[in-house]
């Protein structure tokens, strides 16, 4: 996979995210140890590879046997958490001052593991720092989330997605125009795993892109209700919900906007993002 060949492992390989760089560099000046981080923000925006990108800097050679990653989305219970995540974090370092756990995608751990490692960061806090990534911050209970440092990650730009695009496809030898570098990034909706995995894929633009190049609110409007139902399952739902944003941005049709946030937070709390979108063309992109 290229977003894993070219997982940036400096803090100066790192795509748009000097804001956050300098802030972990004035944390670590005075030589003293991280604090606990949070790092959240939508998906594809690099808090994972921030957070391995930290204990590359920080760590360094020692990073081997230091560093440890675990993905909440699948180790997220409180027997989990108590049993292995304690068992590493009473372990003393191996020839570095602490050690740091990543709990990647934190935002899946369940309230009540969350409740059990209020204690296990205030313990061990003298050898081991942890690192939380999440998409939705507000899962994470106001308990745990006071005892970090937040860092928020917004979309990347697409100008920094075109470029760092540029830069794989000039070292995998690619012959590609930046023209279709660019249309790579505005499709990508500031999401640069995305992005990189449409440049090895070989696709510039999706089913998505092709299926509301010619539409708008009007013609939307028009279809039969089973049409404009149907276009909820034309392809990824975030994708979905960004051309009609767009088009209600675009055309000015300002009576949508709280049906439109309305939406965007019922996607947020769910898996089933597909049935909030099929629910908003029906009820108000039909004619009225």
């Amino acid at each position: 996979m290229l977003f894993e060949t070219h997982r940036p492992k400096t803090f100066k390989e790192l795509v748009g995210r000097e804001t956050q760089v300098a802030q972990i560099q004035k944390m670590v000046e005075k030589g003293e140890p991280i604090p606990h981080l949070f790092l959240f923000g939508p998906p594809g925006t690099g808090k994972t590879t921030f957070a391995k990108v930290i204990a590359n800097e920080i760590l360094g050679d020692k990073a081997n046997g230091n560093f440890f990653e675990f993905n909440a989305s699948s180790d997220r219970g409180i027997d989990f958490i108590r049993n292995d995540i304690q068992e590493i974090a009473k372990r003393r370092p191996f020839g570095s001052h602490y050690k740091i756990i990543l709990m990647d995608e934190a935002d899946y751990i369940t309230p009540e593991a969350q409740a059990c490692f209020r204690r296990i960061l205030e313990e061990y806090q003298r050898t081991t720092r942890f690192i939380f990534t999440a998409n939705y911050p507000y899962k994470m209970i106001p308990a745990l989330h006071s005892r970090f440092v937040s860092m928020e990650f917004p979309v990347i730009d697409v100008k920094n997605i075109a470029n760092r695009l540029k830069l794989i496809a000039k070292k995998e030898k690619m012959d590609i125009e930046d023209k279709r570098l660019i249309g790579i990034a505005k499709e990508s909706n500031g999401d640069l795993r995305k992005a990189i995995n449409m440049l090895q894929g070989g696709t510039v633009e999706s089913d998505v892109s092709a299926k509301f190049e010619n539409l708008n609110l009007e013609k939307i409007s028009e279809m039969s209700r089973g049409q404009r139902i149907l276009l909820a399952y034309a392809g990824d739902p975030e994708q979905i919900f960004g051309k009609l944003w767009d088009m209600v941005q675009r055309e000015k049709d300002w009576d949508k906007l709280e049906s439109m946030a309305n939406c965007n937070h019922k996607m947020n709390m769910s898996i089933h993002k597909t049935m909030f979108i099929a629910y908003l063309l029906d009820k108000e992109f039909g004619a009225k």
